[in-house]
């Protein structure tokens, strides 16, 4: 793959500039004991690494925040969020179904000062993992066992006055069995015997992006059959990066387009409820392969009062208690006294009915109305914390 190309699919050497990026390089040392040994991701506000402790041999994954992320008014709360989440109440049911901070420290280079957050490392994210299986479809079992844990790390962050914003299958992560770290241990020490020491810290102008390589392949460890049962594995809730406490929000315009619940989608107040939004949307992905929601009109385009109208279609008018919270003028253009579109364009929709058509007839009813808690228009109505999605036992989902 050319240089060219890489920039464009990775997050681009334009990132790399004075209050941006990092320029980390495999081989370096960080707070004199991390040592890089692979590029595991990035995203909006970093880069993600796999590490090695020089004091313990530990392994663990280093995210590296971009410098105008704290600072100047504009910080983000991570640091400070998974720091509460670490120390609030290590005995909730959910604590365990979240990312665990280890360290954090400050490193300054050539674009300014980075906040770098030390996790335990962690296999591959839902949006990889989900390839494993035909179509990418996950079977009904899995997206049960993967709800209901995400529902209590849910839970422990909104007892712990935190809201995530962003739940969506690139942030919920599997963890890596105790059993499979021996053999991950040895197939890092293989990538670390490889690594040429650096001689000398490179000019930033000559950096190069280095790929992501997640440890997809090399963390699930297979039994006597040459078979791994997907449900013997923990979710880690992760990615605190625009998560914002109930009490202070990073900002008002949260969440991915799509997965945007409608009080923020109308500018009316928010809270822990978006998180519960985003779950309904996400399983219903899961389960039928595609967003719950496109947004897109006729001309292929996206439009907000397209996606409000596919609300409506799918869960009916919205509440007038939610509207009169809302922007007055949006309100007024968008609905009508009943709580519809005042111009409606969309003359069919895919309800839940045909998306969970694949199921059994017991399987789809047993699903559908938890998921339609989670969907509920009016934030008060829909679920809570407490709840768990599916009170269901599954037992074994395999994979090869």
């Amino acid at each position: 793959m050319s240089s060219a190309n890489l920039d464009r699919q990775e997050e681009g050497l334009d990132r790399y500039r004075k209050g941006g990026f990092h320029p980390v390089r495999l081989g370096e040392l960080y707070s004199f004991k991390y040592k890089v040994l692979r590029k595991l991701g990035y995203g909006q506000y970093s880069t993600v690494w796999l590490v090695r402790n020089q004091e313990d041999r530990g392994l663990a994954a280093m995210k590296v925040i971009r410098a105008d992320a704290y600072g100047d008014g504009a910080d983000i709360y991570e640091r400070d969020i998974m720091e509460h989440l670490k120390t609030s109440n290590a005995e909730h049911e959910g604590y365990r179904y979240i990312s665990t901070l280890q360290d954090h420290f400050t490193l300054d280079g050539p674009n300014g000062s980075h906040v770098c957050l030390v996790f335990k490392l962690i296999g591959e994210s839902l949006q990889t993992f989900k390839k494993r299986f035909p179509g990418g479809l996950i079977p009904f079992e899995l997206a049960i066992h993967i709800a209901n844990q995400l529902t209590d790390a849910l839970a422990y962050a909104h007892s712990c006055g935190v809201i995530h914003t962003d739940i969506k299958a690139d942030n919920i992560m599997f963890q890596i069995p105790d059993g499979s770290l021996s053999d991950l241990t040895e197939f890092v020490d293989d990538i670390e015997s490889k690594i040429v020491p650096l001689e000398a810290t490179a000019a930033q102008e000559d950096y190069a992006i280095i790929p992501t390589q997640d440890l997809r392949e090399e963390y699930l460890t297979p039994n006597s059959t040459g078979a791994f049962n997907v449900l013997t594995l923990d979710i880690a809730l992760s990615d605190w990066g625009v998560s914002s406490w109930t009490t202070n929000h990073l900002c008002e315009t949260i969440q991915p387009i799509l997965l945007r619940a409608p009080e923020v989608m109308i500018g009316a107040p928010w809270g822990p409820a978006v998180d519960f939004w985003n779950l309904g949307c996400l399983v219903t992905e899961m389960i039928y392969g595609q967003c719950m929601f496109s947004g897109k009109t006729e001309a292929r385009e996206y439009s907000p009062a397209w996606h409000l109208e596919e609300m409506t279609k799918l869960v009916g008018p919205f509440p007038k208690s939610l509207l009169d919270e809302g922007d007055p003028e949006l309100v007024k253009d968008l609905f009508n006294e009943e709580g519809n579109m005042r111009d409606p364009k969309i003359t069919s929709f895919v309800g839940l009915d045909v998306r969970f058509s694949g199921m059994q007839d017991g399987d789809r009813e047993y699903f559908t109305a938890p998921v339609k808690t989670c969907l509920e228009l009016d934030p008060v109505r829909r679920m809570r914390s407490e709840e768990k999605l599916v009170e269901r036992e599954v037992v074994r989902v395999s994979i090869d």
